[in-house]
C-alpha cells in the first residue's frame, strides 16, 4: 500500500524559491493560516521584501508554514514550547529548540492526528478512535495531568507513536505530495486550492525539544520534513502557473481563472485540511483528471513544456488506480459491521492477495482461517461474532457488501449506507435493489443531506467504471455494471450534478446544448459522449428527477424536478391568489391617511405627484391577496406599508414582518416603529424553520407538509429581490393561511445568491398594461417619486441620477453626468476620487475617513473609534451603548479576495492602523486592549465585525426574539469577557440589528475552522444588500471582471447621504456597465412564468425578454433602438453603435450610432431622444446639442436626431424618411 499526502503552504506572490513576498502587505490569502495569521509583522516584512528569506528566517513566519519549499537553501528557525511561558509548572523545564528545514522540502504537521479531542468530543476521544482504527501504541497514562485545558497530545512517546502510524506506508518515489492553499487571490470562492504534484523523496524525523530535567514531560516537534521531487524544470512534478496565468488574465479581462484552477473537491475536503493529511486514492485521482484539464487550457495560453507535464499526470493517473485497486473501501465496510480494525485487516489481507482476479473468494480463504491469516494486533481487536457475521452475509446483503466496498467511503458514510434502518434515519430513501440496480442513486438520494452523509458522483463513478484494466482484473456484477460510457444511470447523474451546480450560479433550467457541453467537458474518466439522442433516448428515465422544459424558440432546457415543482407551487400560488381570488373589500380613505402619514414632508408639486401615486398604490395593497411594491431607494416603501398597517380592519388581523436578512429584518421594523406600527418581524430562515422549510444542517430551503403555525392575516416580505425561488416556494408555501401577502423589493438591485430570479420574474409577469402615472395595475404598484434622494431645492441628487444608469431603464438619460462626476459638480452627496496604485489607494481611503467622519487627521485613532460608536466614559473609551453608530460609514468593494481593491486587504490596513491587542492611550481616553484575537482577522475589543453565518445562538439578556444571529448582521467588539485559569476568553458582540443584546464567541485562532466573525470596515457589496448606511466609500478597480450593472445599482443605493467613489480609471468608463451586457439577472435562465428565450451574444447568454438585441447581434438599451438599428442593417448601411467620440477638453460623447461614408468622406452621428416630455431630459439634450455643435456636428448636417412621440412610440416611416434623407 502506498499513502499519499497533502500538504498545506501559504499563498506567496512571488513564488517559493526562498524570497520574502514582493508585496506584504497586500499578501491576505497568507493570513488563512494560524501561526503567520498571529506573527506576520507587515513592517519588517515591507523593509525587507523581495529580499531572500535566508538569514531572516525568525522575522517571517511563513517559513514555518513551507513557503521555501522550492528554495535550494537549508532555513533554519529556533523554537520554544507554545505551552511554556504560561504554564510553568508542567512545561517549564522545555528550552530553545532549532529545526532545520532542507532544500526542496515541506514542513508537514498531522493536526488532526495529533488532537487528543476535537469539535464536540472529550477527553482523549479523537486520538483513541485513531489508535484503535490504525493500530497506534497511544498510552493515555503517558499524558500528564494539566491545570488547563488543551486538546493536543502532550507526551513525546505518544506524539512519534502517532507519526510512526501516520507516515508507515510512505514510500518514496512512489508517494504523492499534493500542496494546497486555503486561500488564493484570484479565486473569490473559499476551497482550497492544489498548487502541484510531486514525489515525496525523502523524510527527516521531527527532533525532540531541548529541554533542562526539572520536568518530567518529554515532548516532540511535529514538523517532519517531507523531500519531494518538484523542480521548475516540470521534470518530475510541478507547480501549477497560476501567477504567470494571473498575468495572462489581466490582459485579458474575458479570461476565467476558475478553468484553470485545480480544486479539492468538496468531498475531500476533510483531506485537505489540517494542515498534513492523508489522501485516498480517490481524492488523488480526482486531482489528477482535474490537473490534467487545467494544463490543457493553459498550454495554448502560456509557453512552457505543459504537454510533458500532461503525460506525466496521465503516467500518475495510471498508477494511482493500480495501487487503488477495485475496493477502497472494504476497510470502511469491515467497520461497518463492527470490525474495530477493518482498515489493518484489510491492509494486511492485501499483502498476502496476490490473485487479484480472484480477490473476494481469497479474502475469505483468509477470513475463514482467520487465525493463521492476520497479527495479533488485528486478532486481538477482531471478536469472533463480528467474523461469523460478515461471513454469512448472502444475495443482496452480500452483493451491497462488495459493491460499497467498491466506493471509497469513510466508516461513518458505510455504517449508514450499509445498514437499512440507519439509511431511513439520515433520510437516504432507497433499498438494497435499489442501490444495486444503480448505484448512482446513492448521489442522488443523499444529495440533500447533510455533508458526512453525502456520497459525490465521482466516487460512485470511480466505483462502477474504473479504468479497463481494473475492469479486466475485478469486473463489476453485472447488474450494477456500466456497459457503456453513456450509460443511462451515468447520464442522470451527472446531469443532476450539473444542474445543481448551475442552480448554485442562478440558473433553475440549462439549455441541451450547453448541458451536453458540460457533460462531454467533465474532468472524468472515461469521459462521457452525450448528445441529442442520448439525451432524447433517455427521456423517461431522466424524467424521474430531471424534467424537459419546451423554451421559446422550440429547443429544450432541463429542470432538475425539485426547481420544477417549486416552481409550480409559486405559479400556482400566484395566479389563484392574483387571477382567481376574492378581493379584499377595505374601506378607508388612503389620501387621508397619506396625507397624515406625510405631513411632515414640505408642500410642492412633488410632494402632492407622490402622494396621489402612493394613495393609488396602498388601495391595490390591500385589496389584493398577493402584490408586489417596487420602488428605489428614498421612494417611501416602509412609510407606505407602515401607512397601510394605519389601517384599523388590516392591524386588528395581525401583521408578521419578514425579510431575508436580520439587518433588513431590524431596519424594517425600525421604520415601523417610527410611525407608531409595532408587530413581529422575523427572518425568512426564522420563520421558515419552525414549520421545517428550512435545514439547519445544510442552509438550505425546501417545501413541507407541515402546517406554519401563528400566520397573521397581513404578511409584508422585504427585500425580496434577495429571495432565491427555493425561498419564495417555501415562503408561499408556509404563508398559504395568510389573507394578504406583500412583496416589497428593488428589482434592480442584485440577484439573490441562489437559484433563479423569482422577484424580478414576478415584477415582469405583473407589469402589464400599466399606465404611465401613477403605475398601479392588479396586485402591482411602483414608487416612482423620489423624495429623500432630492437636494434642497427640490432638484433630483447626483447620488440618484447616478443609480438610474444601472437600471435597465437607461437609455434616455443624461451622459454628461459621468463628465460631471469626473470634474467634482455632481453634486454634494457624489464624490468621485481617483487612484492609479494599490498604496495610492490606500491613501485616499484614510484620507477618506478623515473627511467624511469625526477624525481630525488620519492619525485620529479617538476619531476613528468615536466614528464606529466608541463613547469616552471618564478616563475610558467604551463600545457598544450606540451600535447603530457603525452603519455611519461603510466601505464597499466587489472584492473579497483581490489584493489590491479586495475587502480583506482593505480591512487589514484599517485595522493594522487604528487598533492594537495592546491597551493605548489617547488624546482624552484609554482602550483597553486583550491578549486575545479572534479568527485569522485578528479581531480585537473595539473592531467592528460582521457575522458570515445564519446561526442559533443565545443573545444575553435571553428573549424569545435573541436566538439567532443572521449572515450579515454587522456589530461591534464592545467587551471581551476574561475568564481567569482558561486559555480562551470570549468576545461579546452587539449587533446594531439587536441593539438590546449581545452575543458571544470563544477568543482564538482555530488551525481550520474559519470564523463566524470577520472584520466589516469593509465589506462586499453582496454582503451589504439589504442594509443602508450613512456614508458609503465604493472602491473600484480595473480590471473589473466582476462588476455588474446590479453590483453598481446595489452599491450607489447603500447610502443616505454622500457616496464616495474611489476608482483607477475616468468615471466615463463606468457607464459601460451600464449595458445590459453586464446584467447578472439578464444572464440567468429560469421558466418561472414564461418559456425561457435564450439568446447568445459573443460568449455569454442571456434572456432574450430581458434584453434589446439586434439583427446584427448587438445588445442595445431600447426598442427604439433595436427599430433603428435594423432599419439601417435592411437598408445595407453599416454602422458603428455607442462608438466614443473624444471632443478634447469637452471630454468623451458617445452617440447612438456613428455612421462613417467613406466616400462622401462624411461621419454621420445618430442620436435618439425618447424623453423629450420631461423637462430636464429636454434641457440636457439641448446642452449635449451645443456641445455637439461647438465641434462641427450639426442637426441638419452630420447630426441626424429621430425622436419617439410623447407616449413613447416611435414612428417607423420617420426613421426611414431619415435613412433616405442623410444616407442613401
Amino acid at each position: 500500500m502506498v499513502q499519499h499526502l497533502s500538504v498545506r503552504v501559504p499563498w506567496k506572490d512571488n513564488g517559493y524559491e526562498g524570497y520574502v513576498c514582493d508585496k506584504p502587505c497586500y499578501n491576505n490569502a497568507c493570513l488563512r493560516l494560524k501561526n503567520i495569521a498571529e506573527n506576520k509583522d507587515d513592517n519588517v516584512e515591507e523593509a525587507i521584501k523581495g529580499c531572500p528569506i535566508k538569514g531572516h528566517e525568525k522575522e517571517l513566519p511563513c517559513v514555518g508554514e513551507g513557503a521555501c519549499f522550492m528554495s535550494q537553501d537549508t532555513y533554519t528557525t529556533t523554537t520554544i514550547h507554545p505551552y511554556k511561558a504560561g504554564n510553568p509548572k508542567t512545561h517549564g523545564h522545555f528550552l530553545e529548540t532549532e529545526l532545520h528545514y532542507p532544500p526542496f522540502s515541506f514542513p508537514a504537521r498531522p493536526y488532526r492526528w495529533m488532537m487528543s479531542h476535537m469539535g464536540g468530543q472529550h477527553g482523549n476521544e479523537n486520538i483513541e478512535k485513531l489508535a484503535e482504527r490504525y493500530g497506534i501504541e497511544f498510552n493515555p497514562d503517558a499524558e500528564p495531568a494539566l491545570d488547563f485545558d488543551s486538546n493536543w497530545v502532550q507526551e513525546s512517546v505518544n506524539q512519534r507513536a502517532i507519526f510512526k502510524a501516520f507516515y508507515e506506508d510512505v514510500q518514496f518515489g512512489k508517494s504523492l505530495v499534493i500542496p494546497y492553499a486555503k486561500q488564493v487571490p484570484f479565486i473569490e470562492d473559499p476551497k482550497r486550492v492544489v498548487m502541484g504534484i510531486g514525489f515525496i523523496t525523502s523524510m527527516v524525523e521531527p527532533p525532540e525539544h531541548a529541554h533542562t530535567d526539572a520536568g518530567k514531560l518529554r515532548s516532540s516537534l511535529w514538523e517532519t520534513m517531507l523531500g519531494h521531487s518538484i523542480r521548475n524544470d516540470r521534470k518530475n512534478g510541478f507547480l501549477m502557473p497560476y501567477r504567470e496565468m494571473m498575468e495572462y488574465a489581466n490582459d485579458h479581462p474575458e479570461f476565467d481563472m476558475r478553468t484553470i484552477t485545480v480544486f479539492a473537491g468538496d468531498e475531500y475536503f476533510e483531506e485537505f485540511s489540517y494542515a498534513t493529511e492523508h489522501l485516498s486514492y480517490d481524492a488523488v485521482i480526482s486531482v489528477l483528471l482535474q490537473t490534467i484539464s487545467a494544463l490543457e487550457i493553459i498550454k495554448s495560453c502560456i509557453p512552457g513544456n505543459w504537454d510533458e507535464c500532461i503525460r506525466w499526470t496521465r503516467d500518475r493517473l495510471k498508477e494511482i488506480w493500480l495501487e487503488r485497486g477495485s475496493f477502497p473501501g472494504l476497510g470502511s465496510m469491515l467497520c461497518a459491521c463492527d470490525f474495530v480494525r477493518g482498515e489493518m485487516l484489510v491492509k494486511e489481507a492485501k499483502s498476502k492477495i496476490k490473485d487479484q482476479p480472484k480477490f473476494e473468494d481469497e479474502f475469505y480463504h483468509l477470513m475463514e482461517n482467520f487465525g493463521g491469516s492476520f497479527s495479533d494486533k488485528v486478532k486481538s481487536m477482531t471478536g469472533t461474532t463480528e467474523r461469523e457475521i460478515f461471513m454469512s452475509l448472502s444475495g443482496e446483503r452480500k452483493e451491497l457488501f462488495w459493491l460499497l466496498a467498491r466506493m471509497s467511503v469513510t466508516p461513518l458514510q458505510a455504517y449508514t449506507l450499509f445498514h437499512p434502518e440507519e439509511r431511513r434515519k439520515h433520510g437516504v430513501t432507497c433499498s438494497d435493489a435499489e442501490i444495486l440496480d444503480n448505484p448512482y442513486i446513492l448521489y442522488e438520494r443523499t444529495l440533500r443531506c447533510s455533508d458526512e452523509d453525502k456520497i459525490s458522483v465521482k466516487k460512485i463513478d470511480m466505483a462502477v467504471f474504473p479504468p479497463d484494466i481494473l475492469k479486466q482484473i475485478n469486473p463489476v456484477p453485472s447488474r450494477s455494471a456500466l456497459e457503456s460510457e453513456n450509460d443511462k444511470r451515468r447520464i442522470r447523474a451527472y446531469s443532476i450534478s450539473i444542474l445543481e451546480e448551475q442552480a448554485g450560479f442562478g440558473h433553475t433550467l440549462y439549455p441541451l446544448e450547453q448541458l451536453i457541453d458540460e457533460l462531454n467537458g467533465l474532468p472524468i474518466d472515461p469521459p462521457c459522449h452525450a448528445n441529442r439522442d442520448v439525451m432524447n433516448g433517455y427521456h423517461e428515465f431522466l424524467e424521474q428527477e430531471i424534467i424537459q422544459i419546451p423554451c421559446a424558440d422550440g429547443s429544450t432546457a432541463y429542470q432538475l424536478k425539485r426547481l420544477y415543482e417549486m416552481d409550480e407551487l409559486i405559479r400556482s400560488s400566484v395566479n389563484k391568489r392574483v387571477f382567481k381570488a376574492k378581493r379584499h373589500e377595505v374601506h378607508e380613505n388612503w389620501r387621508a391617511i397619506i396625507d397624515d402619514t406625510f405631513k411632515s414632508e414640505k408642500q410642492s408639486k412633488n410632494e402632492d405627484a407622490a402622494r396621489t401615486e402612493k394613495a393609488a398604490i396602498i388601495k391595490e395593497l390591500a385589496e389584493a391577496r398577493l402584490s408586489v411594491l417596487i420602488g428605489g431607494a428614498g421612494t417611501g416603501k416602509t412609510s407606505l406599508l407602515a401607512a397601510l398597517c394605519k389601517s384599523k380592519q388590516i392591524y386588528d388581523g395581525g401583521v408578521l414582518l419578514l425579510a431575508p436578512t436580520g439587518k433588513a429584518r431590524v431596519r424594517m421594523s425600525q421604520a415601523m416603529r417610527k410611525q407608531g406600527i409595532e408587530c413581529k418581524a422575523k427572518t425568512v430562515a426564522q420563520f421558515l424553520i419552525e414549520s421545517r422549510r428550512f435545514r439547519w444542517w445544510s442552509m438550505e430551503y425546501c417545501l413541507s407538509n407541515e402546517q406554519a403555525k401563528d400566520v397573521p392575516f397581513t404578511v409584508i416580505v422585504d427585500e425580496c429581490s434577495m429571495l432565491t425561488e427555493e425561498m419564495f416556494a417555501a415562503l408561499l408555501q408556509a404563508l398559504k393561511g395568510a389573507q394578504r401577502i406583500i412583496l416589497v423589493g428593488d428589482p434592480n438591485q442584485l440577484p439573490p445568491i441562489g437559484a433563479g430570479r423569482p422577484f424580478v420574474d414576478l415584477v415582469k409577469y405583473l407589469n402589464k398594461d400599466i399606465p404611465v402615472f401613477p403605475k398601479v395595475g392588479r396586485s402591482f404598484g411602483q414608487l416612482t417619486v423620489t423624495m429623500r434622494q432630492t437636494s434642497e431645492n427640490g432638484e433630483e441628487r447626483g447620488d440618484t441620477e447616478l443609480a438610474q444608469w444601472f437600471t435597465p431603464d437607461n437609455d434616455n438619460l443624461d451622459e454628461n453626468i459621468f463628465l460631471r462626476l469626473q470634474g467634482g459638480s455632481i453634486g454634494d452627496h457624489v464624490v468621485f476620487k481617483s487612484w492609479s496604485t494599490p498604496e495610492e489607494l490606500e491613501d485616499k481611503i484614510f484620507e477618506t475617513l478623515k473627511e467624511e467622519t469625526e477624525m481630525t487627521d488620519v492619525d485620529d485613532i479617538q476619531g476613528f473609534d468615536i466614528s464606529i460608536g466608541g463613547k469616552i466614559n471618564g478616563e475610558w473609551m467604551n463600545f457598544g451603548s450606540d451600535p447603530q453608530k457603525v452603519e455611519a460609514w461603510q466601505i464597499l468593494s466587489a472584492y473579497r479576495s483581490n489584493p489590491s481593491i479586495g475587502t480583506a486587504t482593505i480591512n487589514r490596513y484599517i485595522h493594522d492602523k487604528y487598533k492594537s491587542q495592546k491597551s493605548r492611550t489617547l488624546k482624552d481616553c484609554k482602550v483597553r486592549g486583550t491578549k486575545n484575537m479572534l479568527g485569522t482577522d485578528g479581531i480585537v475589543y473595539g473592531d467592528k465585525v460582521i457575522n458570515v453565518r445564519n446561526q442559533k445562538k443565545e443573545g444575553y439578556p435571553k428573549s424569545e426574539n435573541n436566538m439567532y444571529v443572521a449572515n450579515g448582521e454587522v456589530g461591534i467588539v464592545e467587551n471581551i469577557w476574561q475568564k481567569p485559569k482558561q486559555k480562551s476568553n470570549a468576545h461579546l458582540v452587539r449587533f446594531s440589528s439587536q441593539p438590546e443584546c449581545n452575543y458571544w464567541w470563544y477568543s482564538g485562532v482555530s488551525e481550520e475552522e474559519n470564523s463566524d466573525l470577520e472584520l466589516a470596515y469593509a465589506l462586499t457589496v453582496h454582503k451589504s444588500q439589504g442594509s443602508e448606511f450613512n456614508k458609503a466609500i465604493l472602491v473600484l478597480g480595473e480590471p473589473g471582471n466582476m462588476l455588474s450593472r446590479e453590483l453598481l445599482y446595489t452599491a450607489i443605493t447603500r447610502q443616505k447621504a454622500r457616496l464616495i467613489i474611489l476608482y483607477n480609471d475616468k468615471a466615463y468608463h463606468m457607464r459601460d456597465y451600464s449595458s445590459v451586457i453586464y446584467s447578472e439577472t439578464a444572464g440567468r435562465y429560469t421558466s418561472l412564468f414564461e418559456a425561457p428565450d435564450i439568446v447568445k451574444y459573443k460568449k455569454r447568454y442571456y434572456e432574450a425578454s430581458l434584453i434589446h438585441k439586434t439583427i446584427n447581434g448587438e445588445l442595445v438599451r431600447s426598442k427604439s433602438e433595436v427599430i433603428i438599428a435594423n432599419m439601417l442593417h435592411d437598408a445595407g448601411i453599416e454602422y458603428e453603435y455607442e462608438k466614443e467620440i473624444n471632443l478634447g477638453e469637452d471630454g468623451i460623447r458617445i452617440p447612438d450610432f456613428t455612421i462613417a461614408d467613406e466616400e462622401l468622406g462624411i461621419t454621420y452621428y445618430w442620436e435618439h431622444c425618447g424623453m423629450l416630455g420631461d423637462s430636464k431630459y429636454s434641457r440636457h439634450w439641448e446642452e449635449k446639442k451645443a456641445l455637439y455643435e461647438k465641434h462641427g456636428i450639426v442637426e441638419g448636417d452630420n447630426l441626424i436626431v429621430s425622436r419617439d412621440s410623447l407616449n413613447g412610440a416611435i414612428d417607423s416611416s420617420e426613421i426611414q424618411a431619415l435613412i433616405d434623407k442623410y444616407l442613401k
